[in-house]
């Protein structure tokens, strides 16, 4: 380890890469959350993205 305190993080290359949530899987699109294509989330889009999400991750 470093003297100095530098707080230089874990460095390049050692996080868990592009697309990779908590459990490992693909993390979800802008476009599967935009439900009409209109280029924002409205609550009722960010819920109902949510229970499909809860629902696919249940065994």
């Amino acid at each position: 380890m470093r003297g100095g305190g530098q707080g230089r993080g874990m460095g390049p290359g050692r996080g868990m890469g592009p697309g990779m949530g908590r459990m490992g899987g693909q993390m979800p699109t802008f476009a599967s959350f935009d439900a009409d294509g209109d280029g924002q989330i409205d609550k009722e889009e960010f819920e109902s993205a949510q229970m499909q999400h809860r629902n696919m991750m249940q065994p």
